[in-house]
Order: structure tokens, then C-alpha cells, then sequence
């Protein structure tokens, strides 16, 4: 039996390539995320031909045809790591084939999985939400089998895992924390932004400066960015019971300006914080997320969610006469609400 150490998940790669597959030109609003996409897929490449013995990569595809860049990638990606190599194009919450299942382990940690939205958060989930954990689940479920056809098992108490693909503050973060929780990891899995396509057009040319691991289960990241200098805020598990978080940090006077990663002003002088173009059940009305209890301003925490405001990205920009230093020890002294 073979023992997997390190986990790499690539969840959606190439979605701006299939998109724009079978077009004489890409959409335009596309382009520059196609260019960031492209220099991953190299970076995405490298990974691969350093890997050792014990890893493994973990596709999440993105819908696609038998030929194309994603295919071309699945085909490089088993030549050099052979069963090492899942391709996850398993049924969702959307599908029949989902609901047919009769496993039985799987039909019961369905039901946990459904139970602990209600019982943790009320009537406050989100759609989204529940669609990403129990996608999740078929996933992990999928991933399992094919490690015990292949005479593979993962080391629970010291795999690790990193993430790649699109997008940044999106579908990578939300997969990749509930996966990690449902194969029952006991790491916090690396979201290594330079193999990532954000979806907030404002990195797509950053820096990540620094990234941090706070003791009180939170994650920050901090960007370089041609605007200035920003903090994200982040998760590092999640769950469906789990209720959507604040941290409250003591800026002081400091003039700093939150904003969405869709560029919605969330402080100061609020725009309306809401997505009109969503699903019902996804929608959320408007709501204001962001403010003061005291001297400290209140930012949403970021489970990688886009619908779910309260657990969407808020990027908090450091005023230009900060230093990135004096701004990261305010953000590193965050608390949890």
C-alpha cells in the first residue's frame, strides 16, 4: 500500500481556456485571467516534475471535452505521475446521479453533512454553501475509491496539502477547506497564490508579501498591489455548521478602505453589498458587513464563498503613508467575533 504524504488540488484549471476554447477571440473581460491562467499552467507543470513518490495530484475539473488544454493537461499530468494522478468528474447536488447513491456510508455523512447547517447556523446558510460541502463529499468519496483501487491510502495525521487553479478567493479556498475537513486531514491546507487566477482583478498582477497563521484560526494574507497595500482576512477549516466569522481589528485612525473583490466599497461609505445577477436561493439582499465596535473595524472573515456575503472576501487597503510593517502587526492583532 502506498503512502501519500503531500496532496496537491487543482480545482478548476483551465476554465478560461475551455471557456475561450472553440472562440476566435477570448471574451475581453476574460483576457487578462487568461494570461494569469497560462503563466500558472507552466508554474502548474514545474510542480509536477518535481514531485516525489509520495505525492499525489487531485484534479477538480472543469467542464470539458475530450480534447483541449485540460485534457492536454490530464494526459501531461498522468505521464509523469501515473495513479498518482485523480481526476475527480464526479455527480453534484444538481445531478440525479448524486441522489442515487445508495451507499450507505456515503447516504449517512450526506445527512450529517445536511443536519449541520441547520443546527449550526440556523436559517442563515447560503445555497452555495451547501452545494460546495456536499460536492465536496461526493468528491472525497470518489478520491477514496480510487486510492484503494490503486493500492493507495493517505497518511491522515501528516498529509499535507496545497491548492492551485481558480480562483484565489474563490473556488480553491472553499474546496480546499472542506475537502481537507471531510478526508479528515489534520493540516491547514496552503493556497499558494502564485498557482492561483484570483477573481479580484486588482491581484491579478500582486504580490503576496507575506501570509500568516494566527492562533486564533484565522489566516491573513497580505498584498502588494499597484493600489497599495492589502490584507485578506481567511478561514482556515470550514464546515456548514460553521457561523460566519468577524475579525475586529484596531486600526485607530487609520483611514482604511475595505472593498469586495468584485471592487464594492464595503468601508468607508458603503455601496450597496449585493449580487444581483445571482440564482434565487444564492442571492442575498443588501447588506452592510463592515463596520466600527469601538475603536475596531469589523471585517467579514473570507471562507472563499462568492455568494455568501458574510463569508465572501473583504479586502482591507492600508493607507499610503503606513508602512506594510506597522499595518501587518494592527492586522496580526485581530480578534475573533
Amino acid at each position: 500500500m502506498t503512502e501519500i504524504t503531500q496532496l496537491h488540488f487543482l480545482i478548476h484549471g483551465f476554465c478560461y481556456a475551455e471557456m475561450a476554447a472553440g472562440k476566435a477571440e477570448p471574451d475581453p473581460k476574460h483576457r487578462p485571467f487568461l494570461e494569469r491562467e497560462m503563466q500558472c499552467a507552466t508554474r502548474w507543470r514545474t510542480r509536477l516534475n518535481g514531485c516525489g513518490p509520495s505525492e499525489a495530484l487531485v484534479i477538480l475539473t472543469w467542464p470539458h471535452g475530450p480534447t483541449g488544454p485540460a485534457a492536454e493537461f490530464e494526459h501531461y499530468a498522468e505521464s509523469r505521475l501515473g495513479p498518482r494522478s485523480f481526476v475527480l468528474n464526479v455527480p453534484d447536488p444538481t445531478s440525479q446521479e448524486f441522489w442515487n447513491i445508495t451507499d450507505p456510508e456515503f447516504r449517512s455523512e450526506l445527512l450529517a453533512e445536511t443536519q449541520s447547517a441547520a443546527a449550526g447556523q440556523g436559517t442563515s446558510w447560503n445555497k452555495e454553501e451547501l452545494f460546495t460541502a456536499l460536492h465536496s463529499l461526493s468528491c472525497c468519496r470518489v478520491l477514496r475509491r480510487m486510492m484503494l483501487e490503486r493500492g493507495m491510502r493517505i497518511n491522515e495525521s501528516q498529509a499535507k496539502v496545497d491548492a492551485w487553479g481558480a480562483s484565489f478567493d474563490g473556488c480553491v479556498m472553499k474546496y480546499s477547506l472542506n475537502m481537507v475537513r471531510l478526508l479528515g486531514l489534520r493540516t491547514t491546507a496552503v493556497i499558494d497564490f502564485d498557482l492561483t487566477v484570483p477573481d479580484a482583478a486588482f491581484l491579478l498582477d500582486a504580490e503576496l508579501s507575506r501570509m500568516y497563521i494566527l492562533e486564533n484560526g484565522l489566516r491573513l494574507f497580505v498584498f502588494t498591489c499597484r493600489t497599495g497595500v492589502a490584507g485578506l482576512f481567511t478561514a482556515t477549516s470550514q464546515s456548514l455548521r460553521d457561523r460566519a466569522l468577524l475579525a475586529a481589528v484596531e486600526v485607530g485612525n487609520w483611514p482604511v478602505i475595505v472593498v469586495s473583490k468584485q471592487g464594492i466599497r464595503l468601508w468607508p461609505d458603503p455601496q450597496p453589498y449585493h449580487l444581483p445577477e445571482a440564482d434565487p436561493g444564492y442571492y442575498e439582499p443588501p447588506q452592510q458587513l463592515v463596520r466600527v465596535a469601538g475603536r475596531r473595524l469589523l471585517v467579514p472573515v473570507s471562507a472563499g464563498y462568492v455568494y455568501r456575503l458574510a463569508k465572501a472576501p473583504a479586502y482591507v487597503f492600508a493607507p499610503r503613508n503606513v508602512s506594510i510593517d506597522d499595518f501587518c502587526d494592527s492586522l496580526l492583532s485581530a480578534q475573533v467575533v
